[in-house]
């Protein structure tokens, strides 16, 4: 169990272990967790999610995916007023090639414009 410390100051976070994203890798971390107390990593979401679940481990979910667990009361954002990462996304594709439905979507969803030249 957190203390109340620990739900409104950042700084206390750093006692706890972290689960890390090895794909998610953000600088701004290190101002919440310390280092050495990342002793816990997962390439999926799900493993992670699943990692926090377990009350051993604090962690970083995107929000659409830990929005269900809040809801139900199963996961709580700590800090959030001053705790908030962002991961950039970067669409890359070939010039002039054609564009697929999928890859149109995906450009959508991502609100890239492929009609604006980059």
């Amino acid at each position: 169990m957190l203390s109340q410390r620990a739900r409104q100051h950042p700084d206390a976070l750093r006692q706890y272990e972290v689960v890390n994203h090895r794909y998610a890798i953000h600088r701004d971390k290190a101002d919440f967790v310390n280092h050495d107390s990342q002793s816990a990593s997962a390439s999926q979401v799900e493993v992670v999610a699943i990692l926090i679940l377990t009350g051993r481990f604090l962690g970083f979910l995107p929000e659409h995916y830990a929005a269900p667990l809040v809801r139900e009361g199963r996961l709580r954002a700590l800090c959030p007023e001053q705790i908030h990462l962002s991961t950039a996304f970067n669409l890359i594709l070939r010039h002039n090639a054609p564009r697929s439905p999928m890859v149109k979507a995906f450009a959508t969803a991502l609100g890239v414009d492929l009609k604006t030249p980059a």
